[in-house]
């Protein structure tokens, strides 16, 4: 990968961080919302796209359900720490972070979100 393919997904054009385009940022935050069964808010789209989509998400989501999610490194230190530091008393629920979350795997999401 080079440079300047690096410094433009990290949202860098010509040395100045550029904010991205909201039309093509809000579908993908959509997706990932129903994707991680949260609640999405009303959009543009009719509501046959968003049941087929919604549809097409929860089929995937059956198929991957007998595959548990695992944490990614840093989460797996983070539980083990909470795991360690709290091992002595009983809390009254289940003491994890969340499996579900929003990745927000490329610039903008997090601002437009």
């Amino acid at each position: 990968m080079n440079g300047n393919h690096t410094r433009t997904r990290l949202g860098f054009e010509a040395g100045a961080s550029v904010a991205p385009d909201q039309s093509q940022v809000l579908p993908v935050i959509r997706l990932k919302m129903m994707a991680t069964g949260l609640e999405v808010p009303a959009n543009g789209h009719g509501p046959d796209f968003m049941a087929h989509t919604a549809d097409l998400i929860r089929k995937i989501q059956e198929k991957f359900r007998a595959f548990p999610q695992p944490l990614c490194p840093l989460d797996a230190r983070l539980q083990g720490f909470l795991n360690r530091f709290f091992a002595d008393i009983e809390p009254p629920g289940d003491l994890s972070l969340p499996l579900r979350a929003l990745h927000m795997d490329f610039h903008g999401l997090a601002r437009t979100l």
